[in-house]
């Protein structure tokens, strides 16, 4: 049965609800094939709430004709995206569990006068003030307190010539000119301390690009309580019975720890529960212009913050789809860079392991080679979690941001792409419900009936389906563990802002550029490989030269050097006796035998399943050039054609065989 495997697309509730045309667009589903659909609630439905009780009974009506069809409809948890904001209103009527960011600012001198230092913050929460100066015995900090207060610097001017008072209205006086201060800021305030510098910090709102306007905190487990009684409980009431049936699964979308630097209420009390001393003693060593040893504290402070947003929010949601028989999945946000990852407490690869089904995204035509291998690492990042979990099904959210000519072939090229990565089941980006004038370019573009390529849509399908299965055949071989510096990272935020974005600082960049070669040296080599954090290094079990992460154990390790973290793990692992190397990215080679490609393979993805009775080898030509290569075969090897579905027998000489492989 192929349909099971075939890709899931979202369909887009994008516009007014009609009875009639959801019947048509479902029948117009089943007559080509498509038996199962993720039901997303997306911008375009401008005149129906999102979260009402008519709201959910649309649902119930799609379900119910769904499951007529014997059809499976995923539930995607918002109104679109990010998850955690219950289509924003949650800030809105609960502002008080908006989320917002830690702000760590130092005092310029041409802000101090007269002794005092002053800096006016703006719509803020002021927490603690801090000189920190140099002594005989190292650094001393003074933490400072009653120094915010409220400034108002916007003037208005009326001229008016009427009185105020409601029983002399008639009355004419003389003009007169009112004028005053208005919207008041939050100004920091303190006495300036000889020879010390002066750092501020303060929490500011967490503004969104304009979908929500304030994000909820998703730090905080009463967010979550009531993000579920929202979302997932209305569903739980208009369609609980079709839950682990007719809907297998609920979707989340790039849920949220908050912005750069998160924070939390709870977050100073775990912090002292987790490491012993109180942070707040410490907040200016979070400051990107300290320029003292702030490592550790920025590493534990991230820490925090990413067990929070695990604890409180995805494991209470993972909880919840496990009690009614849900699967829970999706994806998580910048998959594919651990170090931008680290600056917001997102650790999509511990995170992950809590999905039922894992998820990856990857937008537009473009996909990851060699020289921009970020999305090769995200890959393996995401697959690495999900089959250490001993999760079979892996998924990725795909195929948006194209032009409306984008057909077969490229819907082949990403997806032949995500499936040498590990990716075994697709979310194509999107059926359109709705095609009108602003829904059209959502995001563009619809692979649904209302496009001309839509039967190239579904010969893809199928030709997905037929490959999806044969993955899920099989399991991933693979006895290499690259060990991603999550800890070194960690150690290096907040990094500077400036207008364009985020400057890491160098050494930040440069773990990063050692992942990157480490990557690109073993994608280069066909050498198969797992990732991990260095967390889950220092709490594995080693045994008989080999680390188990998880259910999957591996014989060679490549540790990249970042800083403390890395160095423990790989001196736990080599006292372990575990072949392993600390790296800097170049300085692999030897290390690690190659597959055995020979020929122009430099850009050969490889990807190599095992199973009971037989291995299964995924070759992708990663780049536009035609690729001739030998490749070392058994006795008996077959060539798979997924489109006719057939398999050829593969003629070799001394166990090789020559292949070519035309460029994507």
């Amino acid at each position: 049965r192929y349909k099971d495997f075939e890709p899931t697309p979202f369909w887009f509730l994008n516009d007014t609800f009609r009875e009639e045309e959801i019947i048509k667009q479902l029948d117009t589903m089943q007559q080509n094939g498509i038996y199962s659909f993720i039901l997303h609630a997306r911008d375009g439905n401008l005149n129906e709430a999102y979260g009402t009780a008519v709201y959910f009974e649309h649902v119930k009506f799609i379900v119910e004709q769904a499951a007529k069809r014997s059809m499976k409809v995923w539930l995607y948890d918002e109104d679109s995206y990010p998850s955690g904001n219950a289509g924003g209103s949650i800030a809105i009527e609960r502002p008080e569990l908006t989320a917002y960011s830690l702000k760590v600012v130092k005092i310029k001198p041409s802000e101090i006068s007269d002794g005092i230092a002053r800096r006016v913050l703006g719509r803020v929460k002021g927490l603690f003030g801090y000189a920190v100066y140099k002594t005989e015995n190292g650094e001393k900090s003074v933490k400072i307190t009653d120094c915010f207060g409220r400034l108002r610097r916007k003037w208005y001017r009326r001229e008016t010539d009427k009185t105020y008072y409601c029983d002399m209205q008639n009355k004419l006086f003389f003009k007169h000119v009112r004028a005053g201060t208005f919207y008041p800021e939050i100004a920091f305030e303190t006495h300036a301390v000889e020879n010390a510098e002066i750092y501020v910090a303060y929490l500011e709102p967490v503004i969104t690009d304009g979908r929500y306007g304030l994000q909820a905190d998703c730090l905080n487990r009463e967010t979550t309580e009531e993000f579920i009684n929202r979302t997932h409980e209305k569903y739980a009431e208009h369609v609980g019975e079709y839950f682990g049936n007719v809907i297998p699964a609920i979707f989340m979308d790039e849920p949220s720890s908050g912005g750069l630097l998160p924070y939390t209420k709870e977050a100073e009390e775990k912090f002292k529960v987790f490491h012993g001393y109180d942070i707040t003693d410490y907040y200016y060593k979070l400051s990107s212009e300290y320029t003292g040893d702030g490592k550790k504290v920025r590493r534990e402070y991230i820490e925090t913050i990413t067990a929070l947003f695990i604890d409180n929010f995805i494991t209470p949601i993972s909880e919840w789809c496990e009690r009614h028989g849900l699967i829970l999945t999706g994806h998580f946000y910048g998959e594919e860079d651990p170090l931008s990852g680290s600056q917001c407490a997102q650790s999509v690869y511990r995170q992950t392991k809590l999905m039922g089904v894992a998820g990856f995204d990857i937008i537009g035509r473009y996909v990851g080679d060699l020289e921009h291998c970020a999305l090769l690492l995200g890959a393996r990042i995401v697959v690495s979690a999900a089959e250490q979990s001993g999760k079979k099904r892996i998924l990725s959210e795909c195929f948006a941001l194209n032009p409306f000519n984008f057909g077969y072939d490229g819907l082949k090229k990403t997806g032949d792409w995500l499936f040498v990565s590990g990716i075994n089941h697709l979310v194509p980006h999107a059926f359109y419900y709705g095609y009108g004038a602003y829904q059209r370019t959502d995001a563009g573009k619809s692979f649904f009936f209302q496009d001309t390529l839509f039967s190239e849509y579904i010969s893809f399908s199928h030709y997905a389906g037929r490959v999806c299965k044969l993955l899920c055949e099989y399991k991933h071989r693979s006895d290499v563990l690259l060990v991603y510096p999550s800890c070194g990272f960690a150690e290096e935020v907040p990094f500077p802002m400036g207008n364009s974005g985020v400057f890491p600082a160098a050494h930040a960049v440069n773990m990063q550029n050692r992942t990157y070669a480490a990557v690109r040296y073993l994608t280069e080599n066909q050498i198969g490989f797992d990732v991990s954090d260095v967390l889950s290094v220092l709490n594995s079990e080693i045994k008989n030269g080999r680390v188990k992460i998880d259910k999957k154990t591996y014989e060679k390790v490549i540790v990249i050097r970042g800083g403390e973290k890395e160095d423990a793990a790989f001196k736990k692992l080599a006292g372990g006796g575990v072949d392993c190397i600390l790296s800097d990215g170049e300085d692999i080679d030897g290390f690690i035998k190659p597959f055995g490609l020979t020929g122009n393979h430099k850009n050969i993805l490889l990807y190599e399943k095992c199973g009971k009775d037989s291995n299964l080898i995924l070759l992708y030509q990663n780049s536009a050039d035609f690729a001739e290569i030998t490749v070392p075969v058994g006795e008996n090897t077959y060539c798979y054609d997924a489109e006719k579905d057939e398999y050829l027998k593969v003629t070799s000489e001394n166990k090789k065989a020559s292949v070519g492989i035309k460029g994507y």
